[in-house]
């Protein structure tokens, strides 16, 4: 909402009625609005371009881009409300019409802007203007302590928008003037026609400087707002503007509350990666496959281990299923290496040969008791 301007029609007028009939405005008689950028004149009177009613002055207004009308009152005493599209600036309402009966003349003190980013009792970071999209953002400071930013947009013109960046808890930063209290950047976002993003304000794209208030050391935060640029070089990988609801379709932050170790394993990649409390991961070191020119050569040692030898060439590291370097199977127990077949083949020839053997000797073992008892 802009600067506003009020005015209450004489009683019995509604805001359809004629007011030229009504004595409220003389035909002929003007009313120009001024914004301190835009200045827009209208003329009372019944041919194109000119205003008999409220409401046909109301549709002038809005017309302009510049303005906002807002009707209202009663059948009997119907009300305008006019306001400077942008928050930003003042509204000067002048004019031969506005100075009647209308009451719409700002009698030389235009009325004030009701948005100012660096104004406590005018600014979203404040909650003093209530902002048309917000998002809460988390952040860390350096000591891993979690903090709570909100980023507020209002719209302020065609492809316009105010933006600040404020802690939720005022408590959490330390701010001095003129940036007001909690405040952590404000700026201004424009789009192309088709949406994409057209300029962010150098405030809102360099690093966000923050001196937190509990201790630890300040912050540098880097917002990415996506590729900026004129249409056709604009891209819409960020911010975007679209006709529709407000949504959030991806929001990423780099930065982590303090953790604790809880699991250190290996990847396919051959990486010993450490896991955190906080949901953080870390390389820790990339072991590697070492070959060898002859392989078959290694000495077999004692525990499923191999050693070089003179024979099989020295050894050369190499990453994970490069250059013929195996590949790492992580979290795997090595599956047996015997064949079965000629196992069971093996086991059943030794059975074989054990029950001849077995033979052999209970047949001798009867010949010699045949032999003792023949000698008796």
């Amino acid at each position: 909402t802009g600067a506003t301007s009020t005015s209450t029609s004489t009683p019995g007028v509604s805001t359809s009625d004629d007011l030229i009939a009504a004595g409220v405005v003389t035909a002929g008689q003007t009313i120009t609005l001024s914004d301190g950028v835009n200045t827009v004149t209208f003329t009372a009177g019944t041919g194109a371009g000119e205003f008999s009613t409220l409401a046909e002055l109301a549709d002038l207004v809005e017309g302009t881009g510049s303005f906002v009308a807002e009707l209202g009152g009663t059948a009997t005493a119907g009300t305008i409300s006019i306001s400077a599209y942008d928050p930003r600036r003042t509204l000067d309402v002048t004019g031969t019409a506005a100075s009647g009966s209308l009451a719409l003349d700002t009698a030389g003190t235009p009325v004030a802007a009701t948005y100012d980013a660096t104004n406590s009792a005018l600014n979203m970071s404040s909650g003093a203007v209530s902002s048309d999209f917000s998002r809460s953002v988390r952040v860390y400071d350096g000591q891993g302590r979690g903090h709570d930013l909100m980023v507020n947009f209002l719209k302020v013109g065609n492809n316009e928008w105010a933006v600040e960046i404020n802690a939720v808890d005022k408590n959490d930063v330390v701010t001095t003037a003129p940036t007001p209290q909690a405040q952590i950047a404000a700026g201004v976002v424009t789009f192309n026609s088709d949406g994409t993003l057209n300029t962010v304000t150098p405030s809102l794209t360099n690093a966000l400087h923050i001196d937190w208030a509990a201790g630890a050391g300040s912050s540098d935060i880097t917002v990415d707002w996506g590729t900026a640029g004129p249409l056709g070089t604009g891209q819409a990988d960020g911010l975007r503007q679209y006709a529709g609801d407000y949504e959030v379709r991806d929001l990423s932050q780099n930065g982590a509350s303090s953790g604790e170790l809880t699991e250190v394993k290996i990847d396919a990649d051959g990486f010993v990666v450490a896991s955190f409390s906080n949901g953080e991961q870390k390389q820790l070191y990339k072991l590697p496959i070492a070959t060898f020119a002859s392989p078959q050569n290694l000495q077999e040692r004692t525990g499923n281990v191999f050693a070089q030898t003179d024979k099989s060439g020295n050894f050369n590291l190499r990453a994970s299923g490069q250059s013929g370097a195996g590949l790492i199977s992580p979290s795997s127990l090595e599956t047996s290496n015997v064949d079965l077949a000629s196992e069971f083949t093996d086991m059943i020839i030794t059975q074989r040969a054990y029950s001849a053997s077995s033979k052999i000797i209970t047949t001798v073992d009867e010949m010699l008791q045949e032999i003792i008892s023949t000698k008796r």
